[in-house]
């Protein structure tokens, strides 16, 4: 069989929800290829923040191995580029004779794609000018005034995510059908905030449709002060005890989704209009999620909410997959290796990266049974969070704060922390030492700091109240 055309089509800050049948938004394309592909719906990112994520989804290494462990801009960064030696699905497809394609939302450092194993970067228009908005949602801090949400007065075809299909769609008329198949990677910044869609976006959802979460309004009794902390800035905020304003702004990110597919459509159609469609492997997935008004919150942060560090992951491969719903657990690092496999390539052994490739087929997966998530603080600030969750149970270590643990069969809306509840601490005590196995079979540099944490086997010298919820 010919080896496969591969494109990997990464959205920015997509809530897994958003997508399917059942899904929140309108994503009539990508629902007609997740028919005929496979859907999984425990897919996790590593790092639920932009240049980890994705410097994890190119080397397949864990955001403490490729050390890039927060955004590649931050005045806290511990490097703000790949090392020139490190490996990506690029330099590596490319040596098994792919071409290597990449356009739109880079976010990976100082280094250009170029660099970083890509044969070319396709560049994309000016950015739309951000005037005459309509019916915009407006937050406020001590700095001023910021949009959140907003209606645009610009075309859709002026929007990042059309001027990446159009790049792509360009690329694939003039040069798609060349004899060297070509891995292409296609990031788009939407549905990323602030929430500015054209019409017919703008309109495309009534806010008084969409009911409020059942957790949004968390009060936080017993939880990190983390939470607390969001600050109403453009990136991370809280709208608090107002869900007519929380829901005026989610029609604008719904809208926003909905307009990724449209042009996320346009590229598949693109593809079949050229015959190349047949052989193409199709990857829909994003860098990580959006807390879209669950807890109250808007953005994302150094939490390790299922809302934010779960990710939309759909693949089409039309006569090579069995359509499917996989219910495993996989992680975005595992596709480095399931992209090696399925172009028929040596996988790379000394990465933790697990294929996920026999889903794909239909054949037995068990797939992983935890995932591990990490962080290391927001742009502005440093951190440190570690999570793990199986399907039953989470547990997040915060060296500075209360930890957390989560009852996920009975509390998938994560409210009641129950780390100080003496009837869990048999399981939180097992999870803390899977983490911490965990940590040292992948030299994460916080295995020192959690192994003398996790020495006294008490919780915390502290009153069972603090970490317990109250009515």
């Amino acid at each position: 069989m010919k080896r496969p055309n591969i494109v990997i089509f990464m959205t920015d800050q997509q809530h897994a929800d958003t997508i399917g049948e059942q899904g929140l938004c309108r994503t009539p394309h990508l629902n007609a290829l997740m028919n005929e592909g496979v859907r999984f719906t425990e897919a996790y990112t590593n790092c639920p923040m932009c240049t980890p994520a994705r410097a994890t989804a190119l080397t397949g290494l864990h955001p403490h191995e490729h050390k890039m462990v927060q955004n590649s801009h931050s005045p806290m960064a511990l490097i703000n580029r790949l090392e020139p030696q490190m490996e990506t699905i690029g330099t590596a497809l490319r040596k098994e004779g792919y071409r290597t394609i990449y356009s739109g939302k880079w976010h990976v450092g100082t280094t250009p794609p170029e660099q970083n194993g890509f044969d070319r970067e396709l560049p994309l228009g000016k950015k739309p000018e951000i005037k005459n908005l309509t019916d915009p949602v407006i937050i406020q801090d001590r700095f001023g005034e910021h949009v959140l949400a907003a209606t645009a007065a610009y075309s859709r075809e002026e929007t990042r995510v059309f001027q990446l299909s159009e790049a792509v769609n360009n690329w694939l008329e003039e040069e798609g059908d060349g004899e060297q198949p070509f891995l292409l990677v296609a990031s788009c910044l939407e549905p990323h905030v602030p929430w500015i869609v054209p019409e017919p976006y703008g309109s495309m959802y009534n806010p008084d449709e969409i009911e409020a979460w059942p957790n949004y309004e968390d009060d936080y009794q017993g939880k990190p002060l983390t939470y607390s902390k969001h600050y109403n800035d453009v990136n991370y905020c809280r709208i608090r005890k107002d869900w007519g304003k929380t829901a005026r702004a989610l029609a604008k990110y719904f809208g926003a989704v909905s307009m990724v597919d449209d042009a996320f459509g346009s590229i598949i159609g693109k593809l079949s209009e050229k015959g190349l469609l047949e052989d193409t492997i199709i990857v829909f997935t994003s860098d990580h999620g959006e807390l879209m008004g669950r807890h109250g919150l808007i953005g994302k942060n150094e939490l390790a909410l299922d809302d934010i560090s779960r990710i939309p992951l759909v693949l089409y491969s039309k006569g090579r997959f069995k359509p499917a719903v996989c219910d495993r657990f996989v992680l975005l690092s595992d596709l480095f290796n399931t992209v090696m496999e399925l172009a028929g390539a040596e996988q790379r052994e000394s990465l933790h990266s697990q294929s996920f490739a026999a889903a794909l087929r239909g054949e037995a997966y068990d797939g992983h049974d935890s995932v591990v998530i990490q962080h290391h603080g927001a742009t502005v600030h440093m951190n440190t969070m570690r999570a793990i969750r199986n399907k039953d149970y989470k547990y997040v270590f915060r060296p500075h704060e209360v930890d957390e643990f989560y009852d996920m069969r009975h509390d998938p809306g994560e409210r009641d922390n129950r780390i100080g509840d003496p009837a869990m601490q048999e399981r939180i005590w097992e999870m803390k030492m899977k983490l911490l196995a965990w940590a040292k079979h992948t030299s994460d540099f916080a295995y020192r700091g959690m192994e003398r944490s996790f020495a006294n086997p008490d919780p915390v010298d502290l009153p069972i109240s603090v970490y317990s919820r109250t009515s």
